[in-house]
């Protein structure tokens, strides 16, 4: 944690810890207007969702009794829609004697968004509702810009240019609609770890690195040697999905990218 990171703001420098970024990246993603965005999208999703379609998921699953989701049903607890170091997405199976749901695991990544589905009905649309809200105006250009600042980052190094550019969204069952890891700190171990959570708990998965390759910690190019290891380590051993919907972008990179989020919301152009 006493490693700082720089993000550059016009001429000025500001160099930030993991815990200091966070901070920053808080002021953003907790503003009111945000939240707002999110339940609002989420709303409109359900509303949306083809009853026919609904149905037939149901029957398929042999449990006809359940309704569609609530918006309730599609946030926390505490009924937030944005998350950071708070609350943890919990990985559940059914036990195939009792039918009784256990928590097998309970991953907690840096910064997670809404939709989050924890529940059986949750999970029959989450799809659907990820969709939605990804081709909402704003949460599109943000994912977008994402999208091509990772691309930028494969190409920067010849070795990773066999990496795909192409990030493809976890269809199947994602626990959340973002998963965001930040990743300053720690081993390629760690780093690791870090990428398969926010692969496995994110209909996207973002992990945000340092820029500078001078800088000490996890940077850039660790990152995508470890993306590279992940896709290469399925493609001969087996077929899988870790890794494929995830976006590698360095710290500048994802406050850049926020900030616009805030000034879209700042003009009221969001809706």
């Amino acid at each position: 944690m006493n490693h700082k990171v720089g993000i550059s703001v016009g001429k000025m420098s500001i160099k930030y810890d993991e815990d200091s970024f966070l901070e920053e990246v808080r002021t953003y993603f907790k503003e009111k207007k945000l939240e707002d965005f999110l339940k609002k999208s989420i709303e409109k999703a359900i509303k949306n969702i083809p009853l026919k379609d609904h149905g037939n998921k149901l029957s398929l699953l042999h449990n006809t009794a359940n309704q569609k989701p609530s918006l309730e049903d599609y946030l926390f607890y505490d009924k937030s829609a944005i998350t950071i170091r708070k609350r943890i997405i919990r990985l559940q199976i059914r036990d195939s004697l009792t039918r009784d749901i256990r928590e097998i695991y309970g991953p907690m990544p840096d910064i997670a968004l809404a939709p989050f589905n924890l529940k059986e009905k949750t999970a029959i649309n989450m799809s659907y509702v990820c969709r939605y809200v990804e081709n909402e105006k704003i949460m599109k250009s943000w994912i977008k810009e994402l999208k091509q600042y990772y691309r930028e980052n494969v190409k920067r190094y010849p070795e990773y240019r066999s990496i795909p550019t192409k990030v493809t969204p976890l269809e199947r069952n994602p626990r959340c609609f973002i998963a965001i890891e930040i990743c300053f700190t720690g081993s390629r171990k760690h780093t690791l770890g870090s990428m398969v959570n926010a692969s496995i708990l994110g209909y996207y998965g973002i992990l945000v690195t340092r820029g500078g390759e001078s800088e000490k910690g996890v940077k850039l190019k660790d990152a995508l040697k470890l993306k590279q290891y992940l896709l290469k380590i399925q493609e001969l051993k087996a077929p899988g999905r870790i890794a494929i919907n995830t976006l590698i972008v360095m710290d500048e990179q994802f406050i850049k990218s926020i900030r616009k989020i805030s000034a879209h919301h700042n003009t009221e152009t969001v809706y």
